[in-house]
């Protein structure tokens, strides 16, 4: 002992270490021996309440049943012996209870008078028996378990007799009741506990087993010793041993009876393997002590370690500067960084590491401030590019916007149409930049909302075929028939990806390029777009983009950039949208792949969604084309099967033909049958530019009568179709791909005998009728109610008063914030002249925007006047600034005329309640 107590540090730890570790050896040693004990009467404790809580839950099912029997026993529709009647109610009543699977109304004699099910099963011998039992005891009575012949479950039979007014029976009410399907879960929790569950009749047949076996099954009845263990035991629950094939068991049981003076006809039993009990205690113990020996060498270890230090004192003051450097003391240093040896190593290292620290934060600090510095000069770059670009989009959109609204000519509409999409399109664009700041910063975000994926194809196929035609490609479009069209996703993002490598597949394509074999000379360059589904597991669907086309081949660097993740690598605008396209893919959990076959490039984006489970009923459904007939001729058979799906969504029936001669037979042979065709799709290719004399075989035809509505498919941008068409004899004209909305309005127009809708009918007129048709409403009814609207730019004055003066509001102008607050102050004196409203520029000369509220805000008559913001700015620093300033809503220029509408419904309200269609 003194060569411990009194040797080397060494030593003197190795002896606490040991002296330590006796205590918590023979506390382990107790623990163990205990823990088996513990277990087995937790365990028995634990079954006792498992048992109990699955007859608590049986006796509520059956006491259930006997209410539910009951009242059905004083239904005037049973006592009035109306089975149809009855019927119904039994079946709402079964529905609504899952513990039962048929209620019945039975005679005396067992025939069934009524039953929730349409063609019940007429009585088994064993329902027959227990309809006797129950006439007998002329109470409600609980049969033994009974295999349902139907259903194959192990049921139990309720009844109750139907007492005429002098107490006798007239009939007998039955019930099949199976076990309470609630504690289905719970039996299965049981077996990861090594627990079993019978439920035994009191007959013995064991109605329910958990987990099957082939020694233990339903049907089956309780093996004799057992149901003699059972019976022996008088009390209605408890715990007792058993032993089954030379394994011991611990089964706690809980009898059941539904009344306190009726005999138990149910009983629970859980067995537990007694072995099972002691293995994690046994375990247990095992696994501390190996623990136990682990933890004595490493402290032994350490302890060995440790004393060779000899000197604590410089380690605690290494410990002190190492407190003061964390707490930000960047001078702490050790005082030990002399001393030699291993904790003069400890203490130098220590301040070496300081003085480095010190250095690199504060260069850390400079480069901090470098970088907001480039931060905020970049957001400020971004924000005044965005101004100065949206202030002319404004125009182009608006005026545009407006011109659509004013008498021109079809082919003027589609031209201004154009317009208005291609501004909007460089809208997007715009925004697409200044998406860059919110990548780089990691907030760019995908949401999911519900949308119809035939919108954003039309929108990709339009872009798609203008471009091409531009540059004289052959373009082709197609989706699969079988992809669902009512999706939850991004749809926007999802547009972004298509219109991005879309253009940029048609940017490197050549109109004229050498064919691949070298057999055909040249050849025109090729582009295509199709949709397919790639996977589907249960609602969610895996979608594939594949855009194909014949430019040159894609080098490494090209494919690498549709994964580039540095932005400010990406220096040209095709990279910049190939970055967005790849950052946008793997934020939406997608993939994309890209390969060169048979001398074409192939993208194949992935991209997964989720189907609607409950689809939003088809906006374009109406009783006016229900079951009238169409006719599709020529053209792919997978552009027809697209367009099929929607002339039958719309309720037509639709037929196909391949070529115009087929075609004529199909109408002659209809109008045979007395049901004609109404309307024919004709495919401009089926008729190999013959378009009048194709018309004129139609309509000229006396066996076809009626004559169909005549509407020409065409592709994109040919003007010379669009002059001939009508002089032809085609009562309307639709580009390819066709748009659901502007194919439903062609059809309705010209089955209704209007002839507008289909003339010469073109995307954007229609995109424009359906966006006015969506609008219409309160959201621009403004009759009556006076707005000031505040704006420097004639432009932007011109396009605001004219929305707002067509929904009839009472415009008037200022030029700045002291013009208008001077306005101010002459109208709103009286109830009479006072606005309603304030339509506030924020960048104006004299008193900008934030000022002239600040001043309105001061004055307590102009408090609660609502002041709305419109700016060219789309940064959510600048909402702030005008929230601070006291705005209470914001509009974005351009002005997005919906989005107009709804933040004035929200502040105003119009004077009197018109129908409003001021801007069809």
């Amino acid at each position: 002992m003194r060569y411990f107590l009194f040797g080397t540090l060494t030593r003197t730890i190795t002896l606490l270490v040991l002296l330590a570790t006796l205590p918590a050896l023979g506390i382990l040693l107790y623990s163990s021996v205990t823990l088996s004990q513990e277990r087995e009467e937790q365990t028995q404790q634990t079954l006792k309440e498992i048992a109990a809580s699955i007859a608590r839950e049986q006796h509520s099912v059956v006491d259930n049943t006997r209410v539910i029997l009951a009242v059905i026993s004083q239904l005037e529709e049973v006592r009035q012996n109306l089975p149809e009647r009855a019927a119904v109610i039994l079946n709402n009543i079964v529905r609504k209870n899952e513990n039962l699977l048929r209620l019945q109304v039975v005679a005396l004699d067992g025939a069934i008078i009524t039953s929730s099910d349409r063609f019940p099963p007429p009585l088994s011998t064993q329902e027959r028996r227990h309809l006797a039992r129950t006439l007998d005891t002329g109470a409600f009575t609980v049969s033994r378990a009974i295999l349902d012949r139907h259903s194959g479950e192990f049921l139990f039979l309720c009844t109750l007799p139907i007492l005429k007014s002098d107490g006798t029976p007239m009939a007998v009410v039955m019930a099949h009741t199976r076990l309470d399907q609630r504690r289905t879960d719970f039996f299965h929790s049981t077996e990861s506990q090594g627990a079993a569950v019978r439920v035994v009749d009191r007959t013995g047949v064991i109605a329910y087993a958990y987990p099957r076996s082939s020694f233990v099954f339903p049907g089956m009845h309780l093996p004799m010793d057992q149901q003699d263990q059972l019976r022996r035991q008088r009390d209605e629950s408890g715990i007792y041993n058993s032993t089954f094939q030379g394994t011991e068991y611990v089964i706690a049981f809980q009898r059941v009876s539904h009344s306190h003076y009726d005999p138990p006809y149910l009983t629970v039993l859980l067995s537990y393997q007694k072995d099972t009990a002691f293995a994690e205690a046994n375990a247990m113990l095992v696994r501390n002590i190996i623990l136990f020996c682990l933890a004595t060498l490493l402290t032994v270890g350490s302890a060995v370690f440790l004393s060779r230090v000899s000197i604590m004192r410089p380690i605690r003051d290494v410990i002190d500067a190492a407190k003061r450097l964390a707490d930000g003391d960047r001078q702490a240093r050790s005082a030990y960084e002399e001393l030699g040896g291993d904790l003069g190593t400890l203490s130098k290292g220590f301040n070496d590491m300081a003085r480095a620290l010190e250095n690199r934060e504060s260069e850390l600090l400079e480069a901090t401030r470098a970088a907001d510095s480039a931060s905020k000069a970049k957001s400020e770059f971004l924000a005044n590019m965005s101004h100065e670009i949206r202030t002319p989009m404004n125009a182009i959109i608006g005026m545009a916007y407006l011109a659509q609204k004013s008498d021109l000519d079809e082919k003027q509409q589609g031209y201004v149409s154009k317009i208005h999409a291609a501004a909007n399109t460089l809208l997007g664009v715009v925004n697409g930049i200044l998406d860059l700041s919110k990548i780089e910063a990691g907030k760019m975000q995908i949401d999911s909302t519900a949308f119809d994926l035939d919108d954003v194809f039309v929108e990709t196929a339009s872009l798609a075929y203008q471009l091409a035609e531009e540059k004289h490609l052959v373009c082709s479009c197609t989706m699969d028939a079988d992809v669902p069209r009512q999706l939850w996703g991004d749809s926007l993002r999802l547009g972004q990806i298509m219109n991005n490598l879309v253009s940029s597949a048609i940017r490197t394509t050549q109109g004229k390029q050498s064919d691949p074999d070298g057999k055909n000379g040249e050849q025109p360059g090729e582009v295509a777009v199709h949709v397919s589904v790639h996977e589907t597991r249960g609602t969610d669907v895996t979608l594939a983009f594949t855009i194909l086309d014949t430019g040159p081949v894609l080098s490494t660097t090209q494919i690498e950039e549709l994964y580039q993740s540095d932005v400010s690598a990406a220096t040209s605008g095709s990279a910049i949208g190939l970055t967005l396209v790849g950052r946008l893919i793997r934020l939406m959990r997608g993939d994309v792949l890209v390969r060169r076959e048979n001398g074409r490039n192939i993208v194949r984006c992935l991209l997964p969604f989720r189907v609607l489970e409950t689809p939003v009923p088809y906006k374009f459904t109406s009783g006016e084309l229900e079951n009238k007939r169409a006719l599709l001729v020529g053209g792919g058979n997978e552009s027809r099967a697209v367009t099929r799906q929607m002339l039958e969504r719309f309720g037509l029936i639709v037929e196909e033909a391949l070529d115009v001669p087929q075609a004529i037979a199909t109408l002659k042979a209809a109008a045979e049958t007395g049901s004609p065709v109404s309307i024919a799709l004709i495919d401009g290719n089926a008729m190999a530019g013959e378009l009048q004399a194709t018309a004129a075989r139609i309509k000229k035809d006396s066996a076809i009568v009626p004559a169909p509505a005549l509407v020409l498919l065409t592709g994109f941008g040919r003007g010379d179709v669009l002059q001939n068409s009508t002089e032809a004899g085609f009562d309307g004209i639709l580009h390819k791909p066709v748009n659901a909305s502007l194919l439903y309005n062609t059809i309705q127009d010209l089955l209704a005998g209007s002839g507008t809708g289909g003339k010469y009918a073109t995307a954007g007129t229609t995109e424009m009728k359906t966006q006015e048709t969506a609008q219409r409403g309160s959201s621009q009814n403004l009759s009556g109610v006076r707005i000031l609207l505040v704006e420097d730019n004639p432009i932007n004055q011109q396009i605001a008063f004219e929305l707002l003066n067509d929904a009839g509001a009472d415009v008037t102008l200022a030029g700045n914030g002291e013009e208008a607050l001077k306005t101010l102050r002459e109208k709103q004196e009286t109830a009479e002249t006072a606005f309603q409203a304030i339509l506030m520029d924020l960048q104006m000369p004299v008193l900008d925007g934030f000022e002239a509220t600040r001043r309105i805000r001061k004055d307590p008559a102009l408090a609660s006047l609502p002041v709305i913001a419109m700016t060219a700015h789309a940064r959510s620093e600048e909402w702030e600034s005008c929230r601070e300033a006291g705005m209470n809503d914001y509009v974005a220029k351009p002005i997005s005329v919906q989005e107009l509408f709804s933040t004035l419904a929200k502040w105003v309200s119009p004077s009197v309640e018109e129908p409003g269609d001021t801007l069809s």
